[in-house]
Order: structure tokens, then sequence, then C-alpha cells
């Protein structure tokens, strides 16, 4: 999904879009890190690197926006969160991968071996058939 079509589906939805870049967004006042991720084995990979996206995925604050398999609107706290139930050392290291599994029935977020189902931050519904 282009990134242009992710924006009027956002309007669409009811999201206010203050800012809106290629790689960085402010909706509904919030900040939004945008990743269209990269395909893997273990699903879409994105990667928090440096220190605007690790910090703000280390406090928590805003979301991850991505565009692929469907269009995902999630919380930077829920995956935070997650990280850290699976590696309380996680944050000590200047890189994190995280991947977006879109599977046939759900979205899953995946982090080393730990997986939790995040389908409910889908912006549409997901599955697409149900649509």
């Amino acid at each position: 999904m282009f990134l242009d079509d992710a924006r009027k589906i956002l309007i669409r939805r009811g999201f206010q879009i203050q800012q809106w870049g290629e790689k960085y967004a402010t909706i509904d006042n919030q900040p939004v890190i945008i990743r269209p991720g990269s395909e893997k084995p273990k699903g879409w990979q994105v990667t928090f690197r440096g220190s605007k996206s690790l910090a703000q995925l280390r406090a928590g604050e805003g979301f991850l926006l991505m565009n692929r398999g469907g269009l995902v609107f999630l919380p930077l706290c829920e995956v935070r969160d997650f990280i850290l139930s699976v590696d309380a050392e996680a944050f000590q290291r200047d890189t994190i991968d995280v991947f977006l599994r879109f599977e046939e029935e759900r979205i899953v977020l995946v982090y080393k071996t730990g997986e939790k189902d995040v389908t409910r931050y889908s912006v549409e519904p997901y599955p697409p058939a149900s649509r």
C-alpha cells in the first residue's frame, strides 16, 4: 500500500493528521513512526535504530504505522512492553528488530521467540476478506 493511500484511509477512518512525512508523522497529536518494513521469513521486519525511533520506542510514546498486508496503527507502549516481556535487556542494545506477520486470520507481532496478536490495531477490518 502506498503512503498516500494509507493517509487517505486514516483520514476516512477519522484520524486527524497534523504532519505527514515519509518516515515520521503526527496523527491525533501523537508522534508516529512510519515503516513499511522489509519482508523476512519471520514476517515484515521493522528496525528501531538511532536516537529518534529507538528513544520513542523505549519511552513507549506514540505509534508505529505499517502499511504492509494491511494498515496497522500500533501503540509503541504495546510494542515496548511486549519486547520487555521477552527480553528484559533489549533496550541496552542500539538496534531492535521486530516483525509483523500478516496471517490469514490475524496479525502477529514477533520478537525473538515471542509472539503477540495485534489484530485489533488494524485500521481497517482484518482479515481483508471481511471488509
